[in-house]
């Protein structure tokens, strides 16, 4: 079975740190295209690091992932 992840993927604006987030499953692709239909695609963020606030530039999308319903 397929399932569609809306994630956010980001890159530090000046650095090498990536993040990646898991914003939400489903099992319908129309119903990930809904809910991401009205977040913003491509945006920057300060995150909170332990050595202060690193700046991300950030972009969300639909990854279609191979769900294993057997294990």
């Amino acid at each position: 079975m397929k399932i569609y992840c809306v994630t956010t993927v980001g890159r530090q604006v000046e650095g090498d740190m990536v993040s990646i987030r898991f914003e939400q499953a489903f099992k319908a692709k129309i119903k990930a295209e809904a809910f991401a239909k009205d977040l913003t695609k491509v945006y920057t963020e300060n995150v909170n690091t332990p050595t202060g606030p690193v700046q991300f530039v950030l972009e969300r999308g639909i990854q279609e992932v191979e769900f294993d319903e057997n294990e």
